[in-house]
Protein backbone atom coordinates (compact mmCIF):
# COMPACT_ATOMS: atom_id res chain seq x y z
CA UNK A 1 0.00 0.00 0.00
CA UNK A 2 1.31 3.83 -0.93
CA UNK A 3 -0.41 6.57 0.96
CA UNK A 4 0.43 9.84 -1.44
CA UNK A 5 -1.14 11.71 0.84
CA UNK A 6 -3.22 11.72 4.63
CA UNK A 7 -6.16 11.32 2.50
CA UNK A 8 -5.30 9.21 -0.35
CA UNK A 9 -3.93 5.91 -0.42
CA UNK A 10 -3.89 2.85 -2.27
CA UNK A 11 -2.65 -0.69 -2.58
CA UNK A 12 -2.07 -4.33 -4.59
CA UNK A 13 -2.25 -7.43 -3.73
CA UNK A 14 -1.79 -10.85 -4.88
CA UNK A 15 -2.57 -14.21 -3.41
CA UNK A 16 -0.66 -17.13 -5.13
CA UNK A 17 -2.62 -20.42 -6.32
CA UNK A 18 -3.03 -22.93 -4.12
CA UNK A 19 -4.15 -26.47 -3.98
CA UNK A 20 -6.30 -28.48 -1.33
CA UNK A 21 -7.30 -32.11 -0.67
CA UNK A 22 -10.47 -33.16 0.19
CA UNK A 23 -10.83 -36.66 2.12
CA UNK A 24 -14.60 -38.57 2.94
CA UNK A 25 -16.64 -41.40 1.98
CA UNK A 26 -18.80 -41.65 -1.46
CA UNK A 27 -22.00 -43.55 -0.50
CA UNK A 28 -23.80 -45.13 -3.41
CA UNK A 29 -27.58 -46.79 -2.68
CA UNK A 30 -30.27 -47.17 -4.80
CA UNK A 31 -28.39 -49.10 -7.16
CA UNK A 32 -29.93 -52.56 -8.63
CA UNK A 33 -26.90 -54.50 -8.90
CA UNK A 34 -25.25 -56.92 -6.44
CA UNK A 35 -22.19 -55.39 -4.92
CA UNK A 36 -22.50 -51.89 -6.01
CA UNK A 37 -24.03 -50.03 -2.99
CA UNK A 38 -22.01 -49.10 0.20
CA UNK A 39 -19.56 -46.84 1.43
CA UNK A 40 -16.33 -46.09 -0.71
CA UNK A 41 -13.34 -44.20 0.93
CA UNK A 42 -12.66 -41.27 -1.57
CA UNK A 43 -10.26 -38.14 -2.12
CA UNK A 44 -10.58 -34.83 -4.43
CA UNK A 45 -7.77 -32.75 -5.04
CA UNK A 46 -8.41 -28.92 -6.33
CA UNK A 47 -6.18 -26.52 -7.11
CA UNK A 48 -7.47 -22.46 -6.19
CA UNK A 49 -6.73 -19.51 -8.19
CA UNK A 50 -4.18 -16.85 -7.72
CA UNK A 51 -6.19 -12.89 -7.24
CA UNK A 52 -5.33 -9.43 -7.72
CA UNK A 53 -6.25 -7.01 -6.40
CA UNK A 54 -5.96 -3.33 -6.47
CA UNK A 55 -7.87 -1.19 -4.08
CA UNK A 56 -7.82 2.54 -3.35
CA UNK A 57 -9.48 5.31 -1.08
CA UNK A 58 -9.73 8.65 -1.28
CA UNK A 59 -11.23 10.85 2.12
CA UNK A 60 -12.83 13.65 -0.17
CA UNK A 61 -13.13 16.18 2.93
CA UNK A 62 -14.46 16.38 6.19
CA UNK A 63 -18.10 14.68 5.47
CA UNK A 64 -17.41 12.22 2.40
CA UNK A 65 -14.58 9.33 1.35
CA UNK A 66 -14.93 6.96 -1.72
CA UNK A 67 -13.16 3.41 -2.13
CA UNK A 68 -12.62 1.00 -4.78
CA UNK A 69 -11.72 -2.43 -5.74
CA UNK A 70 -10.84 -4.31 -8.98
CA UNK A 71 -10.02 -8.03 -8.25
CA UNK A 72 -9.10 -10.30 -11.17
CA UNK A 73 -9.13 -14.35 -10.45
CA UNK A 74 -7.79 -16.92 -12.54
CA UNK A 75 -10.48 -19.04 -12.12
CA UNK A 76 -9.71 -21.05 -15.61
CA UNK A 77 -7.61 -23.45 -13.39
CA UNK A 78 -10.48 -25.37 -12.58
CA UNK A 79 -10.69 -27.46 -15.63
CA UNK A 80 -12.00 -30.58 -14.08
CA UNK A 81 -14.01 -31.79 -10.83
CA UNK A 82 -12.19 -35.37 -10.10
CA UNK A 83 -12.88 -37.28 -7.59
CA UNK A 84 -11.21 -40.58 -6.97
CA UNK A 85 -13.17 -43.48 -4.77
CA UNK A 86 -12.64 -47.12 -4.08
CA UNK A 87 -15.16 -47.78 -6.48
CA UNK A 88 -15.38 -45.47 -9.09
CA UNK A 89 -13.26 -42.36 -10.70
CA UNK A 90 -15.64 -39.32 -10.91
CA UNK A 91 -14.17 -36.66 -13.60
CA UNK A 92 -16.67 -33.57 -14.50
CA UNK A 93 -15.34 -30.75 -16.97
CA UNK A 94 -15.93 -27.49 -15.07
CA UNK A 95 -13.79 -25.28 -17.93
CA UNK A 96 -14.60 -22.19 -15.90
CA UNK A 97 -13.44 -19.02 -17.38
CA UNK A 98 -11.01 -15.81 -15.41
CA UNK A 99 -13.43 -13.35 -13.80
CA UNK A 100 -13.33 -10.20 -12.54
CA UNK A 101 -14.70 -8.28 -9.24
CA UNK A 102 -15.66 -4.51 -8.88
CA UNK A 103 -17.02 -2.80 -6.19
CA UNK A 104 -17.02 0.99 -4.82
CA UNK A 105 -17.96 2.46 -1.61
CA UNK A 106 -18.88 5.62 0.43
CA UNK A 107 -18.56 6.72 3.63
CA UNK A 108 -20.26 9.54 5.18
CA UNK A 109 -18.24 11.13 8.24
CA UNK A 110 -21.56 12.32 10.33
CA UNK A 111 -19.39 13.27 13.28
CA UNK A 112 -16.38 12.42 15.40
CA UNK A 113 -18.32 9.39 16.36
CA UNK A 114 -20.34 7.65 13.76
CA UNK A 115 -19.71 6.91 10.54
CA UNK A 116 -22.47 5.29 8.09
CA UNK A 117 -21.31 3.53 5.14
CA UNK A 118 -22.98 1.95 1.61
CA UNK A 119 -21.36 0.01 -1.34
CA UNK A 120 -22.17 -1.62 -4.46
CA UNK A 121 -20.29 -4.41 -6.23
CA UNK A 122 -20.62 -6.99 -8.95
CA UNK A 123 -18.70 -10.27 -8.86
CA UNK A 124 -18.63 -11.76 -12.27
CA UNK A 125 -19.72 -16.07 -12.76
CA UNK A 126 -16.66 -18.11 -13.74
CA UNK A 127 -19.23 -20.63 -15.47
CA UNK A 128 -18.50 -20.08 -19.05
CA UNK A 129 -22.10 -21.03 -20.06
CA UNK A 130 -25.15 -23.33 -19.26
CA UNK A 131 -23.34 -26.54 -20.93
CA UNK A 132 -20.92 -26.22 -18.00
CA UNK A 133 -23.02 -25.15 -15.21
CA UNK A 134 -24.18 -27.89 -12.68
CA UNK A 135 -26.62 -28.92 -9.90
CA UNK A 136 -23.91 -29.04 -7.88
CA UNK A 137 -22.55 -25.48 -8.57
CA UNK A 138 -25.27 -23.59 -10.05
CA UNK A 139 -23.18 -20.13 -9.50
CA UNK A 140 -24.51 -16.61 -11.76
CA UNK A 141 -23.29 -13.20 -12.05
CA UNK A 142 -23.56 -11.87 -8.34
CA UNK A 143 -24.67 -7.85 -7.25
CA UNK A 144 -23.98 -6.86 -3.72
CA UNK A 145 -25.45 -4.18 -1.85
CA UNK A 146 -24.03 -3.32 1.54
CA UNK A 147 -24.61 -0.99 4.62
CA UNK A 148 -22.96 -0.68 7.59
CA UNK A 149 -21.70 2.11 10.49
CA UNK A 150 -18.56 2.30 12.41
CA UNK A 151 -19.37 3.97 16.30
CA UNK A 152 -16.09 4.81 18.54
CA UNK A 153 -15.81 6.26 21.60
CA UNK A 154 -12.44 6.90 23.16
CA UNK A 155 -11.28 3.12 23.09
CA UNK A 156 -13.89 1.50 22.08
CA UNK A 157 -14.85 0.76 18.72
CA UNK A 158 -17.51 -0.92 16.84
CA UNK A 159 -18.15 -1.89 13.12
CA UNK A 160 -21.38 -3.31 11.85
CA UNK A 161 -21.81 -4.30 8.35
CA UNK A 162 -25.09 -6.02 6.14
CA UNK A 163 -24.78 -7.10 2.64
CA UNK A 164 -27.46 -8.47 0.14
CA UNK A 165 -26.84 -10.36 -2.73
CA UNK A 166 -28.71 -10.99 -5.39
CA UNK A 167 -27.72 -13.51 -8.12
CA UNK A 168 -28.58 -13.36 -11.77
CA UNK A 169 -31.38 -15.81 -13.00
CA UNK A 170 -28.67 -18.99 -14.46
CA UNK A 171 -29.64 -22.06 -17.06
CA UNK A 172 -28.17 -25.17 -16.82
CA UNK A 173 -28.22 -27.49 -20.24
CA UNK A 174 -26.29 -30.35 -20.14
CA UNK A 175 -25.64 -34.11 -20.24
CA UNK A 176 -23.50 -36.16 -17.76
CA UNK A 177 -21.86 -38.37 -20.17
CA UNK A 178 -21.08 -40.86 -17.76
CA UNK A 179 -24.68 -41.55 -16.91
CA UNK A 180 -26.43 -40.02 -19.76
CA UNK A 181 -28.65 -38.20 -16.85
CA UNK A 182 -30.43 -34.54 -18.48
CA UNK A 183 -29.91 -31.47 -16.50
CA UNK A 184 -32.57 -28.88 -17.81
CA UNK A 185 -32.95 -26.31 -15.33
CA UNK A 186 -32.92 -22.35 -14.26
CA UNK A 187 -31.57 -20.90 -10.76
CA UNK A 188 -32.47 -18.33 -8.83
CA UNK A 189 -30.99 -17.27 -5.71
CA UNK A 190 -29.91 -14.26 -3.14
CA UNK A 191 -28.39 -13.95 0.28
CA UNK A 192 -27.34 -12.16 3.30
CA UNK A 193 -24.86 -11.54 5.39
CA UNK A 194 -23.89 -9.70 8.70
CA UNK A 195 -20.81 -8.75 10.19
CA UNK A 196 -20.21 -7.47 13.31
CA UNK A 197 -16.92 -5.93 14.90
CA UNK A 198 -15.64 -4.93 18.09
CA UNK A 199 -12.58 -3.55 18.54
CA UNK A 200 -10.73 -2.05 22.06
CA UNK A 201 -7.33 0.00 22.03
CA UNK A 202 -5.47 -0.99 25.01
Amino acid sequence: MYEFTENLRAGIAYKAQSSQTVTGTQTISGVPVPGVNGEYDAVSTMTLPNTLTLSGFWRINDKFGLSGLIRHTQWDVFDDFIMVSDYMKTDIPEKWKNSWTFAAGLDYYLNENWTLRGGLAFDECPVRNSSYRTARIPDSDRYIVTLGFSYKYKNFGIDVGYSHIFMAKSDADNVDTRTGTAIHARYDGRGNMLGVQLQYDF
